[in-house]
Parts: C-alpha cells; structure tokens; sequence
C-alpha cells in the first residue's frame, strides 16, 4: 500500500471507548503513525531536528498525527457524531492527553499536522508548540459570489488580468480541450477506468520526470499505486474533482486531481503526459483557471491548493491566490528541548513575513474595473 510499515509510516492509531449497554463503545480515534522519516508530512522541521542535534537527541523515531500526503486542515482528534457538544469536548481533550501521555511513556516527539482551528486553540492549551505556516488560498467572494470568471478578473490588477487572458487563450488557439469532473454532480463520471488512465498518463510520467521513484525487484515504486487512484473511483468518487485537459484525439495531456467537501475544493496534483507539444500554460489551467471557473459556476467557497513552497506561491498569488495561516503543532517530552523548540517557534512566528506574503503582491486591484475588451 502507499503506507505502510514498508514505507516507515507505522500505524500507532488511539481509540477511546467507553462502557455501553452491550460492551465498549468507539467514541474517539486518532489517525498516528510511528516515523523515522518527515516525508508526506509538509510541516517545516528543519531547525527543530538542528535542535534536537545540539540536545544530543535524535529527531526520531517520532509520532506524525495526521493524512499522510495531505497538507490540508481538517479534524485530528475524531469523535463521534452522535456525542453531545459537551462530550465530544470531554473526549477530545482525552485524546489529546492520551497522545501526551504515550509521548513522555515512549520518550518521541509528536507532530500534528494541519488540525482545525478549535483543535489547535485546545493543542495549545495542552502543552503542545504552535509553529505557523501559510498556504495561499483562493476564496469566493462575499456577501455576493462572482458572477463569472471574467468577473473575477475584473478584481484583479490589469496586467494579473491580461496574463491571465492571454495564456487561456493561448490553449484554445492549441485546440486543447479542458473539461471539470465533479464526482460530487455526477459520481459515475469519477470511474476506476478513468482514475487508471490518470494515473498512468499523468501521475507516473511525472513522477518519473522528477526523480520521485524508487525501484525494487526491478519494479517502479511510487509514493501512490494504481490500486490507490482506482479506489477513489470506487470507493469515494462522490468526493473527487478532475481537471483533464485533452487533444482532439481525445488523447489525456494532463490534468490535476482535486478533491471536494463542504463547499470547498481541496488539492490541485498535478501530472502531464509526455507530449511535443509546447503547452507552457497547460499546468496554470487545470491547477488554478478551471478550478478557479468551475467553483464560481458551482458555488464553491474556496480552494485550497495545499502546500507549495515559496516560488509556487509566488505563482499562486499572481493568480489570485491570498496567504492563510495554517499551523502545525508538537510536543517534545524533553524539557530543554521543548523550551528550545518553543523559542524558535516564536521567533519564527514574529520575524519578517516571506516575501510572497506581503500586500504589495497581491494579484487585487485595489478597486474592481468595468469590463473592458482586454479581459
């Protein structure tokens, strides 16, 4: 599988359960894997492990709390629906002291990955350091949503605008075809078949061109499997976005696999087929413009790329892309490395912002344009 013991993800998941009328009842559950690696994480670790060194420790093995190859918010510490307000607090906070508790027991370093905003202000109380992150994401407009893309464009600068313009254009003139498919409209569009040609025209061409491979027994190993790509189109098509761009020939040049939940679209993994054709802009088009048309024809509220590192998001931003805080949070059972690591945190969270967040680049137009013949 795409993880496994094999691969140093070790599952170490926690359930709490409680007496019932027939036996113990599941009211909470942590997804946690024991790592030597911080591969899959997306979390900036880098001085903690330089710390750990000048503390003579080793940075692992330590505890990942989180969806492996997932730099999206979400819940962390699960309980049950059908809890009372009251009683999902309760068990959550008993959560959060169990994975204290088997940290100091076992002596490793816990990390927590992309939790929700409550989770993190409960995290914080607990004992455990913040360390703040931004990703940059797209949000619909309020009160009143775009109307259109060109709507949108509207808001942004004119030179933002007319790039914009411009490359989509470009790949119409190419006779590219993009088409959206949203499993959460039509679920049986999202197939297994579909999924496999994704994968294999897309997902591993590009792994190959960026040295993400391993190989045994002469074998390609990728961080994910066909069998995981044909899953989601049995298993949750309901919750999968593609964004597929094709020749005429109906031959799959690219595309981005995204997913969907509660108004808002998540991802945007990237993969192209190897082609002679020069399509420079075909990556902005199924990443950021289709998605981007698509949410505002559907009432989407925001998107969410995921992480991307500082030159993606410079990319992103010029796109209409807007810096959004998202944290991870660690506990360290040794005193004098946690007060270390809580320092650096610190310092981290009050120097000077990362360039690509500063408001001068921003794609908006301090004012929005009336439409013109240039966008």
């Amino acid at each position: 599988g795409c993880v496994s013991l094999g691969r140093g993800w070790q599952p170490r998941f926690l359930f709490a359960c409680r007496a019932g009328r027939s036996g113990l009842q599941l009211v909470g559950a942590v997804p946690m894997y024991l790592k030597i690696h911080s591969e899959g994480e997306f979390c900036e670790e880098a001085d903690f492990i330089e710390a750990s060194m000048k503390h003579n420790m080793s940075h692992y093995p330590r505890l990942f709390v989180g969806i492996p190859f997932t730099p999206h918010r979400g819940r962390r510490f699960i309980t049950a629906a059908w809890l009372s307000a009251e009683e999902r607090a309760e068990v959550q906070r008993e959560l959060m002291q169990g994975v204290r508790a088997i940290s100091v027991r076992a002596n490793v370093g816990v990390n927590v990955g992309f939790p929700t905003e409550d989770e993190g202000q409960v995290l914080t109380q607990q004992g455990f350091i913040a360390r703040t992150a931004r990703q940059a994401w797209w949000s619909n407009r309020r009160p009143k949503p775009y109307k259109d893309f060109r709507d949108f464009l509207r808001t942004l600068r004119l030179k933002r605008a007319r790039e914009i313009a411009k490359q989509r254009a470009a790949l119409r003139d190419a006779n590219v075809q993009t088409m959206v498919i949203d499993g959460s409209l039509d679920p049986d569009a999202v197939t297994p078949e579909l999924m496999s040609e994704v994968f294999h025209s897309c997902y591993v061409p590009t792994q190959l061109k960026n040295g993400n491979v391993e190989t045994s027994n002469g074998e390609y190993r990728f961080d994910l499997t066909e069998d995981f790509f044909c899953s989601l189109g049995e298993r949750i098509p309901h919750r999968v976005l593609l964004i597929l761009a094709r020749e005429n020939d109906g031959r799959l040049l690219g595309g981005s696999l995204c997913f969907v939940k509660d108004g808002c679209i998540y991802g945007r993994y990237w993969g192209s087929a190897e082609t002679e054709l020069d399509l420079p802009f075909l990556h902005f088009e199924c990443c950021y413009y289709s998605a981007i048309e698509h949410a505002i024809a559907h009432g989407y509220e925001r998107i969410e790329p995921g992480n991307g590192g500082g030159q993606v998001y410079k990319v992103q931003r010029r796109r209409g892309f807007e810096p959004v805080p998202t944290c991870s949070f660690h506990f360290i059972p040794d005193l004098a490395l946690r007060e270390e690591v809580a320092e650096l945190a610190r310092c981290a969270a009050e120097g000077p912002p990362d360039s690509w967040t500063v408001p001068r680049n921003s794609a908006y137009a301090p004012k929005p344009r009336e439409y013109c013949n240039a966008v």
